[in-house]
């Protein structure tokens, strides 16, 4: 009995705070609006703060909006969802006009209603 009592002592003196990141990390990725994600991956730079990373967030949105305009603009929104989803896209269950990229990146198709044709696309 006793040595199971020491082992249950010994086992929770050794186990300790498990923090996965440092509260100076922690606070700086709150004061730049980025994750530890998008830290690593070069997307958002925690020495910024998170109006400079929102505004490089747009600045670099803007060519992908362009090209994917490109891409479903004028096409019916049954051959555009397939093709979305093809690429990666995940659709929004909630709402069905928004895809989410692996990245984290929502798309929401712009539709004119009257015929389904895809107008363009917004990228957040």
């Amino acid at each position: 009995m006793k040595v199971k009592l020491v082992m249950v002592l010994l086992c929770l003196s050794v186990v300790g705070n498990a923090n996965a990141i440092s509260a100076s990390y922690r606070s700086q990725l709150e004061k730049s609006g980025c994750t530890q994600v998008t830290d690593s991956n070069g997307t958002c730079d925690i020495h910024k703060s998170k109006r400079e990373n929102m505004k490089r967030k747009h600045v670099d949105l803007v060519p992908a909006e362009r090209t994917i305009d490109q891409a479903v603009a004028g096409k019916k929104l049954s051959d555009v969802v397939p093709l979305l989803v093809a690429n990666g896209w995940k659709q929004d269950n909630n709402a069905p006009l928004e895809f989410v990229s692996t990245e984290g990146v929502r798309m929401i198709l712009d539709v004119k209603q009257s015929n389904d044709q895809v107008m363009g696309v917004i990228l957040k």
